[in-house]
């Protein structure tokens, strides 16, 4: 799976009972958080010339921040659980840039999702506020490409959809 990440945009890492690789395109300088209870995330130089991390799980029940600084920027992430077939094993990280071509994939009856070769755009269709990895859109809004995309609305919470989102090329 590849995860291209635009700046200032948090991606989730699914994990289920294995460890998941994380593949950045620069070296690894460092990480903070996440080293609890719940997971470990090891970094080490011999790992893929220092541009991996592994990331593995303590408890069934994850909900952790990651951020991880590489040579070229710093990557945030929210590590939650998930069952074993929505988990993600082995993830490579690029930096990712708001497309100017975008081309329509998916017309729900709350909003229009559309792809690009490096992040997707979401067109809100509906009267009220999608809550989208817990930023409100109105209108519309871009989003990492290869990152699960959390969908709920304002007054139907309980009522989360997911989509998982083709990776980045």
């Amino acid at each position: 799976m590849i995860f291209s990440i635009l700046p200032e945009r948090v991606a989730t890492i699914l994990i289920g009972s294995k460890p998941v690789i994380v593949t950045f395109m620069s070296v690894v300088l460092g990480v903070g958080g996440a080293n609890t209870k719940s997971v470990e995330v090891l970094k080490k130089d011999e790992f893929n010339q220092g541009q991996t991390i592994i990331i593995n799980p303590k408890k069934k029940k994850i909900d952790e921040s990651l951020i991880v600084f590489t040579k070229e920027r710093s990557y945030e992430f929210f590590i939650k659980s998930s069952k074993a077939g929505n988990a993600h094993n082995f993830i490579k990280v690029k930096s990712g840039k708001i497309n100017a071509v975008y081309k329509k994939k998916k017309q729900a009856s709350n909003y229009n999702y559309f792809e690009g070769d490096d992040s997707i755009k979401i067109e809100n269709t509906a009267s009220y506020p999608l809550i989208i990895n817990g930023i409100e859109v109105k209108r519309q809004e871009y989003f990492s490409k290869g990152i699960p995309l959390f969908i709920s609305t304002q007054n139907k919470l309980p009522n989360e959809s997911v989509i998982f989102v083709k990776e980045a090329k």
